[in-house]
């Protein structure tokens, strides 16, 4: 998730997803990608609901540590499809079996 996106910042979109998420049982793994590299950033990015962290520039091999990381650490907790929706954006989850 880029943390600096137009019109809706990766933030507000973390918070809305872990919102929505709160009424299906389901968890969208979400890495935030941003060129704030301070701890208090990653800090930051933990309070609003990202499970990962990666500064740019990005380095492939680190954020596919990361990704593999995260993915291990949330691969049970969706129960069933999850689809978010809000007046700017509809993003949908579900496992792929």
């Amino acid at each position: 998730m880029d943390v600096q996106m137009p019109e809706m910042d990766g933030f507000e979109c973390t918070s809305i997803i872990r919102e929505k998420e709160g009424t299906h049982g389901c968890h969208l793994p979400i890495i935030a990608m941003t060129a704030h590299a301070l701890e208090s950033d990653r800090e930051h990015c933990r309070q609003v609901g990202m499970d990962g962290y990666v500064s740019k520039p990005i380095n492939s091999h680190t954020l596919f540590e990361e990704i593999a990381r995260v993915t291990r650490e949330t691969a049970d907790v969706c129960a069933g499809p999850l689809a978010v929706s809000t007046n700017r954006f509809t993003l949908f989850c579900g496992r792929l079996t």
